[in-house]
């Protein structure tokens, strides 16, 4: 399978992922927040339309679930969202993801402790006009 075709088989997708973040059932959400993580990685278009299909509200009540594996998830879409993109960097810190974000790192999953650190990286980061004082 080429990558454009590949690509064609995905378009549209993005949408249907972004309602399934709502669903009620745990291993539905956290798949949808893992596709999107992945759908997010180093894709511009992509990042935007997940933006764009008000994603970021529900993947910040996300990040308070007692599960686990969707926090992480989550963290990691976000993550993935704000790298390299100053746009949705302030859309994230706009839509009052921050807190939530902070609350992470008392998380008993090292694995979320670590992408909450690397995503406060971001905010943090020398570049960035997104700059946010952390008073932890």
């Amino acid at each position: 399978m080429t990558a454009s075709s590949w690509m064609n088989m995905l378009e549209g997708g993005i949408p249907p992922l972004v309602e399934l973040l709502a669903f009620d059932n745990a291993k539905v959400q956290r798949a949808a927040a893992g596709a999107l993580r992945t759908l997010a990685f180093r894709n511009n278009d992509n990042k935007n339309q997940i933006v764009e299909c008000n994603a970021l509200p529900t993947l910040i009540i996300m990040l308070g679930s007692e599960d686990v594996a969707i926090h992480y998830e989550a963290v990691g879409a976000i993550g993935n969202l704000v790298h390299s993109s100053l746009n949705i960097k302030q859309k994230v810190l706009d839509a009052g993801a921050l807190q939530p974000i902070i609350n992470l790192l008392s998380s008993c999953c090292p694995e979320s402790q670590r992408e909450v650190a690397l995503l406060l990286g971001q905010f943090a980061a020398t570049d960035s006009d997104c700059k946010v004082p952390f008073h932890l």
